[in-house]
């Protein structure tokens, strides 16, 4: 069982919006024991759970008390994948900085910062048994497994993307 753990210090971060196309700058902060990741939008908090999305139609948004945050599935997969388990961002827009495109820039940002490690034991969902869940000829399948393992295969008839699989081993490094 590991600890809780969160970024030692606040940074800034600016960039554009994927979709949007503005300015956008999110202020990341450490955050307490249990806080969990949260965007803060226009003075609401909007908690990363799947209560709050309201949309998936070209990226994940979150919304809660009619505010709302766009763009935020790199971001949380790296807070999972680096064990960040609390974090503030406090937004200026509704839409986290696109960046490169994927999360290695914000794990640069996140090394920069350091992370600590609190208090407390992290909540861990434990898979018992295998669940799969299917959508026509779309599927998901969780598995029980020591580690956090992902083989995931995306075919679209487009060009541009077309047929492309990745098989990798989640952990910090």
């Amino acid at each position: 069982m590991r600890r809780q753990r969160t970024v030692a210090r606040k940074q800034t971060v600016e960039g554009i919006a994927l979709h949007g196309g503005d300015r956008v700058v999110a202020h990341i902060h450490p955050a307490p024991v249990d806080f969990g990741v949260q965007f803060e939008v226009d003075g609401v908090l909007i908690p990363s759970r799947p209560a709050h999305v309201i949309d998936t139609q070209l990226a994940t948004t979150l919304g809660m008390n009619g505010a709302r945050v766009r763009m935020v599935e790199h971001f949380l997969a790296t807070m999972y994948g680096l064990e960040i388990d609390n974090v503030r961002v406090v937004l200026e827009g509704t839409e986290l900085p696109v960046l490169d495109g994927c999360a290695a820039a914000w794990c640069e940002h996140i090394e920069q910062m350091g992370t600590t490690e609190q208090p407390r034991n992290v909540k861990q969902l434990v898979v018992e048994k295998t669940v799969e869940v299917r959508d026509g000829d779309r599927w998901a399948r969780l598995e029980p497994a020591e580690t956090t393992e992902l083989d995931v295969t995306i075919d679209f008839e487009h060009p541009s993307v077309g047929r492309q699989q990745l098989s990798l081993s989640v952990s910090p490094q």
